[in-house]
């Protein structure tokens, strides 16, 4: 087959046998006779034989969010399936992205795979996924320990297994010496909790060190503890502190990901929010931070707007489920009133706290007093172009505030916010309907300028003291004036290692020494600048798009 070809078995394919009288692995408890599943084996192996480059495999176990593992597995490989996968990945194949979800197979089988990893069959791997898979510290410390030297994977998904401290402590020791990996994320909080102080050095340092890391997820979700009206943290807030403050020295990362792990039983948030401030103030690589889940507080909240000023390098702020009452959104509202760089914020479900967050009894902090404050210091942003707030009632004094923010911050074309009265609704949607086609007109009016410039003048350099020649006198004077703006703005973009093209708006923002090198816009502005060539920028960031169940709830 193609190189191109993809397999997808999941719970519906008949070459996964179903049922309880199956073969597989053992249950989450290591309960009952071992059962194997040989005929989606086979599929694997044939898979991997017809020489395809992508084998996704979802399904087979559930996860128990009571034990924090995987329920007995229908479908699952057992010890046995990992090792006959493990001995065809050593002979030479294709495969460039391996992805074996929910099927239970324990440390023994990331043993197993790990033994293969190691191996130069396997040096085509680019992409590998592992979660949920009742893999524990060791398991993973296998896995993670053979890509020490490894240059060719550079994405590892980790979710929804067993980890706790030694799981963080091998990433970080991996870290400082693999120079391959782009893309991490990892779910910890299996007891012994709170994380302990020497594995978040020991990551800290290894992120500090690492040289290709480009997004880093360290998530605690599903994991949280009650402690009568308090919720455990998984990572103490002092801790988180001296993590953020090794990050500083990171050079490359583009996205951190920082979810469930602050907790309400410990002092200190305001203080591990100001140095995780501190780090966004000095990198000059960060465009995105979410802080989903963390209970931060006015405190914690109030400390994270202090980066937002005009030095802030960020393009999404993801701040949900943070309990922000009145006094964070009064400041947040301030610092985004003076923000530049900011495209996306997602301030969602701060005041209907749910029961993922394990908290249904705690008073809402917010009130719309808060909100009016933040909506009102937004009127000065004109850069803005999506803001969250899904538990926010549009409604009496709101109404006119949220109606002049979008008369006058025109780049706010995505607006959600819980539901209000037919009337308001169609009234705010006109508003942002004459937004997005003020954005959609201008990145129209960008592309046809660059349209009507000479081929010639697009792969040469242009001398804005010679004249270029034009075949047509009636069209001398456009290809020299019109497209100067955008020619010149984006020869300094790849002179600097700026961002991509966005339209209009984005080049004036250029000219006025304000750079941003990730520039989000709505899917209808993007839309006419697909063909933009940040990819062939010498590996420069380029926009993540986030689906609607990771952060924006």
């Amino acid at each position: 087959m193609g190189n191109h070809c993809m397999c997808v078995r999941t719970e519906d394919d008949p070459l996964t046998p179903m049922g309880e009288g199956q073969k597989g692995s053992r249950d989450s408890a290591g309960n009952g006779k071992e059962r194997r599943n040989p005929k989606c084996v086979a599929a694997i192996i044939a898979d991997i034989n017809a020489g395809l480059t992508a084998i996704p495999i979802h399904g087979g176990a559930s996860w128990d969010y009571r034990t924090g593992c995987n329920s007995a597995a229908s479908g699952s490989l057992g010890t046995g399936d990992m090792q006959r996968i493990a001995h065809r990945l050593a002979s030479p194949h294709q495969l460039k992205r391996l992805e074996l979800v929910s099927r239970g197979f324990g440390d023994a089988g990331a043993a197993a795979l790990a033994q293969a990893i190691r191996l130069p069959s396997c040096r085509t791997l680019s992409h590998l996924s592992i979660s949920h898979n009742n893999i524990a510290d060791d398991g993973f410390a296998d896995v993670i320990d053979a890509l020490r030297d490894n240059v060719t994977l550079k994405t590892l998904h980790c979710d929804g297994n067993s980890l706790s401290s030694g799981a963080i402590e091998a990433l970080g020791e991996c870290l400082q010496e693999n120079s391959g990996l782009e893309v991490v994320e990892l779910c910890v909080g299996t007891e012994p909790l709170p994380v302990t102080a020497h594995a978040m050095r020991t990551l800290g340092a290894g992120l500090a060190s690492n040289v290709t890391l480009k997004s880093f997820t360290l998530s605690g979700e599903h994991c949280r503890q009650r402690r009568g009206d308090r919720i455990a943290a998984i990572v103490a807030p002092k801790e988180a502190s001296e993590f953020f403050s090794r990050l500083t020295e990171n050079k490359t990362l583009q996205e951190l990901h920082f979810r469930y792990l602050l907790g309400t039983d410990g002092a200190g948030i305001r203080e591990a929010c100001a140095q995780c401030a501190a780090f966004v103030l000095q990198s000059d690589s960060l465009r995105l931070l979410d802080f989903t889940g963390n209970l931060i507080g006015d405190s914690g909240g109030g400390a994270l707007a202090s980066c937002l000023g005009g030095a802030c390098p960020l393009a999404t702020l993801v701040l949900c489920k943070n309990r922000l009452a009145d006094g964070a959104l009064t400041e947040l509202g301030a610092a985004l009133g003076k923000n530049r760089t900011l495209r996306k914020v997602d301030l969602s479900n701060q005041f209907a706290l749910r029961a993922a967050d394990g908290d249904k009894t705690a008073p809402n902090p917010g009130t719309a007093a808060g909100m009016l404050r933040l909506i009102t210091g937004l009127y000065s942003n004109r850069t803005l172009c999506s803001l969250h707030v899904t538990d926010l009632a549009i409604e009496g004094p709101l109404v006119e505030a949220v109606k002049k923010l979008l008369q006058l911050c025109t780049s706010l074309t995505d607006l959600r916010h819980a539901e209000t009265d037919m009337k308001v609704s169609l009234a705010l949607g006109e508003l942002l309907q004459k937004n997005i086609e003020l954005q959609t007109t201008a990145a129209a009016a960008a592309l046809a300028v660059r349209a009507a410039a000479p081929p010639v003048e697009r792969h040469s350099s242009y001398n804005s003291d010679s004249e270029t020649p034009s075949e047509d006198p009636g069209q001398q004077q456009q290809p020299q004036q019109a497209p100067t703006e955008p020619e010149n703005a984006r020869n300094g973009r790849k002179a600097n290692g700026g961002g991509g093209k966005r339209g209009a708006a984005e080049t004036r923002r250029r000219n006025d020494g304000q750079t941003p090198e990730l520039a989000w816009r709505p899917d209808v502005v993007n839309a006419p600048d697909e063909q933009s060539d940040d990819e062939n920028d010498g590996g420069e960031f380029v926009d993540v798009e986030f689906g609607e169940q990771d952060c924006f709830e």
